[in-house]
Formats: C-alpha cells, sequence, structure tokens
C-alpha cells in the first residue's frame, strides 16, 4: 500500500551568451524545501572562460530565485493548497 509519496519542485535554467547556450543547470527542491540537489552542465567551456563572470552572476541569480522558493517551502506559503488538495 503506498502511504507516502514525494513531491518536489523541478527548475531549469540556461545561462546564454549572445544566443549561444553556454550552461545549463537543473535544481530540484523537495516539496517541504528539506533538500535541494543542483546539477550544471558547461555546455560551451571556451565559452564560459571567455564571460566567467556574466555566467556566475547568472547562475547566483538563478540560486537567489531558488532560495526564495525554498525558503516559501518552508515557511509553508508555496504549495499549502495543492498539498491540501492532494491529501483529501
Amino acid at each position: 500500500m503506498l502511504q507516502t509519496k514525494t513531491i518536489s519542485i523541478n527548475l531549469n535554467a540556461i545561462i546564454k551568451v549572445g544566443d549561444t547556450k553556454v550552461v545549463d543547470i537543473y535544481k530540484m527542491i523537495n516539496a517541504d524545501g528539506s533538500h535541494g540537489n543542483t546539477t550544471q552542465t558547461f555546455v560551451d567551456t571556451e565559452l564560459y572562460a571567455a564571460n566567467m563572470t556574466q555566467c556566475r552572476e547568472d547562475r547566483q541569480k538563478f540560486e537567489s530565485m531558488c532560495m526564495d522558493i525554498q525558503d516559501k517551502l518552508i515557511g509553508g506559503s508555496l504549495l499549502d493548497e495543492y498539498l491540501k488538495d492532494e491529501e483529501e
């Protein structure tokens, strides 16, 4: 009998320089905010090296957005209504 299930939020971002994709970022956060997992793939390492400051700033913006979402999950304000419906 299934008694529990894990609900998570998946976030994806692409960092570009011009029109060229340089980095793919994937973040998974458990619905209760208790755990997060980040994967980063460098698609164009030469372009990344030449634009490292911009790429790192974009990565930080993504992480900041993820932390805001995680804070809302921990505080119970983001998915309360959704999870309430799932339990009924």
